[in-house]
């Protein structure tokens, strides 16, 4: 029970560490200084995402794992943000590359980026 608790806390530190700066891949904002407002109450979490993206004019790939319950008030919020939030309630987070957001669970985002570094 002690290494599997140990293991554990290995990867939510390495997890934390590797998505700390945000969730976006390349550092960059989805949306710069684009605010939204929004009100959901046990909605589904894969339309919640598809309605953010459909309303405002994202480019975003839901991986088939995700699943879930949204329940939040928000207002004036940044995209990112609402985004980084929703995801991170349930788990979940986004990686972006270009004009692409790709929705995911937190272990396939660190698999991801340590896929994509360059070999030293």
């Amino acid at each position: 029970m002690k290494q599997r608790m140990k293991k554990l806390l290995i990867l939510c530190m390495l997890i934390t560490g590797t998505l700390a700066k945000g969730a976006g891949y390349n550092g960059e904002m989805i949306a710069p200084n684009k605010r939204v407002s929004v009100d959901y109450q046990g909605a589904d979490l894969v339309n919640v995402l598809r309605g953010i993206s459909f309303d405002n004019n994202l480019n975003m790939v839901i991986d088939d794992s995700i699943q879930g319950t949204v329940t939040l008030s928000v207002r004036n919020a940044l995209i990112d943000d609402l985004l980084e939030a929703i995801l991170r309630s349930n788990g979940y987070t986004y990686l972006q590359s270009g004009n692409l957001v790709e929705v995911m669970t937190v272990e396939k985002a660190v698999e991801t980026i340590n896929t994509d570094k360059p070999s030293s």
